[in-house]
């Protein structure tokens, strides 16, 4: 029972992380030069502005359809390339005009922190109500043996 319980409760305190989706027009692409070393400010096809960090995902779409990317070590933009490496280990070299769409996932620290805690609270509730449920059994005498 313990071992599950402790599982539960890792996944619940670890496993969430709330990320927000932007398009942001290829034509801002130039302005990646230089990520991650410095965060990077663009607008989104919304017009809000975004910041871009080390924990953002940028997704590529190419002509055609295909989709490269995620989380970026360095991106380099330069003779109407987009030249970079993903910390996957994959490397991108990409002509500017072949990206026709651009998906950037932003990662929200407040989000992030209320399915915490959230996710917490929804488990120490379940915990009480199996205990609650249990102590309720007719018979349950603990380790004593039980006489009707």
């Amino acid at each position: 029972m313990r071992k599950p319980l402790a599982a539960g409760l890792v996944w619940v305190l670890l496993a969430p992380a709330c990320y927000n989706a932007h398009g942001i027009r290829p034509s801002e692409l130039p302005r990646l030069d230089g990520y991650p070393a410095r965060p990077i400010e663009v607008p989104d096809t919304a017009g809000r502005t975004i910041t871009l960090d080390r924990k953002s995902k940028i997704y590529l779409y190419r002509v055609g359809g295909d989709r490269v990317g995620g989380r970026f070590e360095g991106i380099d933009v330069r003779g109407g390339r987009l030249i970079g490496r993903i910390d996957d280990g994959q490397a991108v070299d990409l002509k500017l005009g072949e990206i026709q769409e651009v998906s950037v996932d932003t990662y929200s620290r407040g989000q992030t922190i209320a399915a915490i805690v959230v996710g917490s609270a929804l488990l120490v509730a379940g915990i009480v109500i199996a205990l609650a449920v249990s102590l309720e059994q007719p018979g349950y005498c603990g380790r004593n043996v039980c006489s009707p």
